[in-house]
């Protein structure tokens, strides 16, 4: 055809018009056959790379012709209920094997969120990550509850908590409200924070009748009571209202109990927290008054001393603070600058007798040393050594352990292997810590006693399995398989630096601080 039309053009057979028509046919001609070739060419590049990647995502191949290796992993969230019992959630996820993955945490109202963790994943599916959520607990405060028909319920409550209160019918009195402005005199609070409450009433007036005295004809005086509030002031007291009849003296006051009694004297009550007079038997109030305990208490410096100059005294003086004593520490153990924890932390060894210096000693329970109050966290051992690691960056020149059964109950059991201890921690020796009487060691996670673990262990060659020793919930000891529970309680004692055992301080089985437990 276009051979036709050239040799027509060429010819001039073909008037002017005509001729045009054919040279512009002919041009289009060959435009339309080159990008039909062109898109032939194109499409079958893009075809060959598509079947190319196909390919590989099929074989589980990259473009080197490496195989891509895939597991499944499960990640479990348990949250506890109100009943003790836990609600499980199961995700199963799939990653690239021996590469680790972070789950992430689910923030949830009215639950603590626990640590995130770190694991590997395993080519055999069964790697698993267990997050637990405890409910949260917060404290409730009933004020006068002697007019409350429930008592003295206060206490800490968990998240949700449903507690009823009814205010006692009171003669002279009327229920006005509660201070939470609730006017029904039976009320449910749900706890979801910390809450205090208590009645308030109002005194009915009374009508004053005169009633004849046979003998002067006088009436009657009224008589008038005085209410006395105690406020233990920390202490405890069974019953904290005295009522007492105008013009007549209290005739006995109670002693508050306190939870450290090797530090803390009660020295008596007093008419306000600071200053104030003092009130014993015998006192004759003129008006309704509130009594304060007071105490002389051994660990205040402890308690208001910051880390950093307790850190700094002991160095000098492992007994410059006494054992038993108590103080609340803020934890950061995300590293984020917020406080992910609030626990208390005990003291329970300020000693540094000869035997501590001998070879085979480990040091933790030598020198001065700290325990948490609380179990701090709980997980498998490698969640326990991060834990550590973060828990070190919140105190100063410090080692980090657990303790030994020999530590905390002070005799030697040669069937289990541990650091060879010998010495008892003073706290559990003062306070008569044996196997057989070893409630002390009793400790909880978030409220709930729990076991926790020990630097102990014993190889079983039969079962070819690794058991750790460690503090059961009725505080005996306890063997436990690593490879069948996932999960152990760490509380770890904390020892500072001294001047008298360094630098050996570590030697024997301590571990410093940076190298985790």
């Amino acid at each position: 055809m276009y051979n036709k039309v050239s040799d027509k053009i060429k010819e001039g057979m073909l008037n002017d018009s005509f001729r045009l028509i054919y040279i512009v046919l002919f041009i289009s001609s060959i435009i339309f056959v080159t990008v039909i070739s062109s898109n032939l060419v194109i499409g079958s590049t893009y075809k060959e790379k598509g079947v190319k990647a196909l390919s590989e995502r099929r074989s589980n191949k990259n473009s080197n012709n490496e195989k891509i290796k895939y597991a499944s992993y499960k990640v479990t969230h348990k949250y506890e209920q109100l009943d003790g019992t836990y609600s499980i959630e199961d995700k199963v996820l799939n990653g690239t094997i021996d590469t680790e993955v972070t789950p992430e945490v689910i923030t949830k109202e009215g639950y603590i969120a626990p640590l995130q963790q770190t694991v590997k994943i395993n080519k055999d599916n069964t790697t698993m990550i267990e997050y637990v959520y405890d409910l949260e607990e917060y404290d409730l405060l009933v004020n006068d509850y002697d007019k409350v028909n429930e008592g003295n319920i206060s206490g800490k409550y968990k998240y949700g908590t449903e507690v009823k209160l009814s205010a006692k019918e009171i003669d002279g009195y009327k229920f006005v409200k509660w201070s939470n402005d609730s006017t029904d005199k039976s009320i449910t609070l749900v706890i979801k924070e910390k809450t205090e409450i208590g009645p308030i009433y109002e005194k009915i007036p009374e009508k004053t009748v005169p009633v004849s005295n046979k003998t002067s004809n006088k009436p009657v005086e009224q008589i008038v009571i005085y209410t006395v509030k105690l406020d233990g002031n920390g202490g405890k007291i069974n019953n904290n209202t005295i009522k007492v009849e105008k013009g007549k003296t209290i005739t006995s006051l109670p002693t508050p109990t306190v939870t450290d009694t090797m530090n803390i004297k009660f020295l008596g009550w007093y008419t306000s927290k600071t200053g104030g007079t003092k009130v014993s038997v015998g006192y004759k109030p003129t008006k309704d008054i509130t009594l304060y305990a007071r105490y002389d208490n051994k660990c205040s410096k402890f308690i208001n001393d910051s880390l950093i100059k307790i850190a700094s005294n002991v160095f000098n003086n492992v007994g410059y603070y006494p054992i038993g004593c108590e103080k609340t520490v803020d934890l950061d153990l995300n590293d984020d600058g917020s406080i992910d924890k609030t626990t208390k932390i005990r003291i329970v060894n300020n000693t540094l007798p000869d035997e501590c210096f001998g070879s085979s000693q480990p040091r933790m329970a030598c020198g001065f040393v700290v325990e948490f109050e609380e179990i701090i966290g709980r997980g498998t051992l490698s969640y326990g050594d991060n834990l550590y690691s973060k828990i070190k960056d919140n105190f100063p020149d410090v080692f980090i352990s657990e303790l030994t059964p020999t530590a905390l109950y002070g005799t030697k059991n040669n069937n289990i292997h541990e650091i060879t201890n010998t010495k008892q921690l003073d706290y559990y020796k003062k306070i008569g810590t044996t196997r057989s009487n070893s409630s002390a060691t009793i400790k909880k996670y978030n409220g709930r006693v729990n076991d926790w673990l020990l630097l102990a262990y014993v190889n079983d060659s039969e079962n070819d399995n690794l058991n750790f020793y460690k503090v059961g919930n009725d505080g005996k000891l306890t063997k436990s398989s690593y490879n069948t529970e996932a999960n152990f309680g760490f509380s770890p004692a904390i020892r500072f630096f001294d001047k008298d055992s360094l630098p050996n301080a570590c030697a024997g089985g301590c571990y410093p601080y940076n190298q985790g437990h």
